[in-house]
């Protein structure tokens, strides 16, 4: 069984994480034909005889273990790739917050009540910050949408 531990250094994208794909715990079992366990296998090596995994020292609270089937028990996440990893689940966790953030806002929710509900469904706690974050985020690609449909307007 492959088992290995990536931090998530977002508090927002980590607790995105273990919601989504972890029921509610921090070690997520993957499956070879999700998400995570495609992106999984995409940043494994074979382990040879000449490889010494690497030992990395991180904060426990940022952490996520990652557990994939049997079938590959000799390998490894690729240390490298992992910081990639992380930019994955960062880069889909923007996705998917503004693809639910279109749809209240679409719905006539506005986007204060977008985000809280974005909070809510995946238990994110607000520390004052993220919400705000978040909100930043909506505001900064609704302005990007606005020049991209102006551009193609004339």
């Amino acid at each position: 069984m492959l088992k290995t531990k990536i931090s998530i250094k977002e508090p927002h994208v980590r607790k995105f994480v273990i919601s989504r794909y972890g029921d509610d715990t921090s070690v997520i079992d993957l499956t070879r034909r999700s998400f995570l366990g495609k992106l999984t296998e995409l940043g494994c090596q074979k382990i040879g005889y000449v490889h010494s995994l690497p030992r990395t020292e991180h904060d426990e609270s940022t952490l996520v273990t990652l557990l994939l089937p049997d079938s590959l028990k000799n390998h490894f996440l690729h240390p490298a790739k992992v910081l990639l990893f992380v930019q994955a689940l960062e880069f889909h966790f923007r996705e998917i917050f503004l693809a639910h953030c279109e749809v209240f806002v679409e719905l006539g929710v506005s986007d204060y009540n977008a985000v809280e509900n974005f909070m809510d469904k995946y238990a994110i706690e607000d520390d004052g910050k993220i919400a705000e974050r978040l909100r930043q985020m909506w505001r900064n690609h609704q302005s990007y949408q606005r020049r991209k449909l102006e551009k193609k307007l004339g």
